[in-house]
């Protein structure tokens, strides 16, 4: 029940934010409209305490939520998320490089992220995990 209570705070924060965000121009210099003060604080602290419950209710386990993320598929993209995150910014120029001609903005998204994937993937089998397993060599030797 936490979990699915901070999932939707989180849905109606986002929802919020874009609405606000896309009606005013809260990025202005100068606007000290409550709107404004909604969207800034939104990147600093706003989002903060759903994201907490959300947290401690998934480390409690037994939620609906946490079930969802238990899977095989979250669990690959949790092990490949430091990849993803080391790869991403590459993926435009890779494209670029590709005999591949994207119009569509969805097409594009969609190439963009097999491509992160694609990647990801490659990083991940190729680098951290022998690097995870040479650390624990090491490392474990001298602990023994």
């Amino acid at each position: 029940m936490m979990a699915a209570a901070a999932v939707a705070a989180i849905a109606v924060q986002v929802v919020a934010f874009d609405y606000v965000g896309n009606h005013h121009q809260w990025l202005a210099v100068g606007d000290h409209s409550l709107a404004a003060f909604f969207v800034n604080l939104h990147m600093n602290f706003l989002f903060a305490p759903a994201c907490y419950l959300l947290i401690f209710s998934l480390a409690l386990g037994g939620s609906a939520v946490s079930r969802a993320i238990s899977g095989r598929i979250p669990r690959f993209l949790g092990d490949i998320s430091y990849s993803t995150y080391l790869t991403h910014p590459m993926a435009e120029s890779v494209l670029r490089r590709l005999p591949v001609h994207v119009s569509s903005p969805v097409a594009h998204l969609v190439v963009i992220m097999a491509i992160v994937y694609i990647m990801s993937w490659v990083s991940y089998s190729t680098i951290e995990v022998p690097a995870k397993r040479w650390l624990r060599r090491v490392v474990g030797g001298r602990a023994g």
